[in-house]
C-alpha cells in the first residue's frame, strides 16, 4: 500500500530527477542506461545477490553522464541521492525495529 501511495505521489518527481536532473538523457543514453541497469540486475540476481533496481538505474544514468564529461553530471543531485542511499536503509531498519517491538510486545 505504501509503495502505491509513494508511486502516486512522488513517481513523477522521481522520474523527472532520474531522467533529467542528474544528467540530460537522449535516446541512445536512455537505451544504454536501461540495458546496463537490467544487465547488472540480472547478473547479480543470478548470483543470489539482492540489488536495488533504483540504485542500478541511477548508477547507469551517472555512468552515461560521466561519459559525456564530469560537468554533465549534476553533482548536487548526485550527493542528495547518495545520502538517500545511506539514509533510507538506516531509517527503514530503525522503523522496522520499532514496529516489530510494538507488534511483538518487546521493548528495547
Amino acid at each position: 500500500m505504501a509503495i502505491a501511495i509513494g508511486a502516486a505521489t512522488f513517481g513523477k518527481g522521481v522520474t523527472e530527477t532520474v531522467g533529467k536532473r542528474i544528467t540530460a538523457l537522449d535516446l541512445p543514453g536512455s537505451l544504454a542506461t536501461q540495458i546496463s541497469a537490467a544487465t547488472g540486475i540480472y547478473l547479480f540476481s543470478m548470483m543470489g545477490v539482492p540489488v536495488s533496481t533504483s540504485h542500478a538505474i541511477v548508477g547507469a544514468v551517472i555512468g552515461v553522464g560521466l561519459l559525456k564529461g564530469a560537468r554533465a553530471v549534476n553533482k548536487r543531485k548526485f550527493a542528495e541521492i547518495f545520502v538517500g542511499w545511506i539514509g533510507n536503509p538506516l531509517c527503514a531498519a530503525i522503523f522496522a525495529a520499532l514496529v516489530y517491538s510494538l507488534l511483538a510486545g518487546k521493548i528495547f
